[in-house]
């Protein structure tokens, strides 16, 4: 048997056949309920998926436990190639599926910033999180904010913050988008 024939064998023995009616429905599913999270470089998209119930696909579309994640993969796939194809290649949405995967993804955003990447300057912010938390120090509970940056497609920077502190950048951030500050002082 032939390099050529093995692969061709193997293909076949791990091919399935799905439903293109449950991808569809999976695909509408993963847009309106999934949090997908999409990370974009230069020319390349990157998306995971952080939050998702697999029992209620599975219950909603009456999919087989173990094809799921074929079922997800599929539908991911789709997602991904169309959002690559309007925000790497500046395609504008055809269809109805398309102009969802547009709005829901702010695809002039993500144009934006792999434009920043193809013509880097300084690093460009992918996401950001902020969490409320508490430590204890010396015994004392002590309750702050942790800020987590995202960057340069797999760089993090985090920050401990003060209630003050997140006031403060929430403020300037504000007044920036207020149009108070016109960009040309270095600080609010």
């Amino acid at each position: 048997m032939s390099g050529r024939e093995l692969i061709d064998l193997l293909e076949k023995l791990t091919s399935h056949d799905l439903d293109s009616e449950k991808i569809d429905g999976i695909i509408e599913y993963l847009l309106d309920f999934a949090e997908i999270d999409v990370k974009v470089s230069k020319d390349k998209m990157g998306l995971s998926i952080s939050k998702l119930d697999t029992k209620e696909i599975v219950n909603k579309f009456s999919i087989d436990e173990n094809e799921i994640a074929l079922y997800i993969k599929k539908g991911m796939d789709v997602i991904g190639k169309s959002l690559k194809e309007m925000v790497i290649n500046n395609k504008n949405p055809e269809n109805e599926l398309e102009k969802k995967i547009f709005n829901k993804f702010d695809v002039e955003n993500l144009r934006l910033k792999a434009l920043f990447k193809r013509e880097y300057v300084m690093p460009v912010l992918d996401d950001f999180k902020v969490y409320k938390t508490s430590r204890v120090i010396n015994g004392k509970s002590i309750k702050h904010y942790i800020l987590k940056i995202d960057y340069d497609d797999s760089k993090t920077l985090g920050f401990e913050l003060t209630e003050k502190d997140l006031r403060k950048i929430y403020d300037v951030i504000k007044k920036v988008l207020e149009g108070e500050n016109d960009g040309s002082n270095r600080s609010v």
